[in-house]
């Protein structure tokens, strides 16, 4: 990875949860082949929707795992680094502000937790079950209504 000591130093890490129906992504990893229309990943949706709601303050997302496209995952993990603190109340209207845009995009953030200088994605477990198939998995979207 491309990040810098001196970046790395200045951030905080945040793990996040999530799951998702891949039956409209073209996998998890964000896909950049030249001469390509750009493609809608599971990544790219989670990068755009984190960086609108801490004003472009974490933007890049690290996964632990990847699937292909058409793929379903439950408990997918992956961590990003921000500038800001966010303290247990700030991350809880992340949480809800993620899901309201992202349930439209069949994506779902279990948590957001703060994690040690020195963690990564990629020591989180791996998503706990991935599925092809779009009746396979059934996704409950947490209801934004409730308090």
């Amino acid at each position: 990875n491309n990040l810098n000591a001196e970046f790395l130093e200045k951030v905080h890490r945040y793990l996040i949860s999530f799951e998702y129906k891949g039956n409209f992504f073209s996998g998890f990893q964000k896909q950049c082949a030249q001469n390509q229309p750009k493609s809608t990943t599971v990544q790219g949706t989670i990068e755009s929707a984190l960086s609108l709601y801490t004003n472009g303050k974490a933007e890049k997302i690290f996964g632990s795992s990847r699937t292909d496209a058409g793929v379903h995952a439950t408990g997918q993990s992956a961590n990003f680094y921000s500038y800001l603190y966010l303290n247990k109340e700030k991350r809880f209207k992340i949480l809800k502000s993620l899901n309201f845009f992202l349930q439209k995009k069949n994506i779902t953030i279990l948590s957001i937790q703060t994690k040690k200088k020195n963690f990564r994605a990629l020591e989180a477990p791996p998503a706990s079950q991935c599925l092809r198939g779009p009746e396979k998995l059934a996704i409950c979207f947490l209801d934004l209504s409730a308090s």
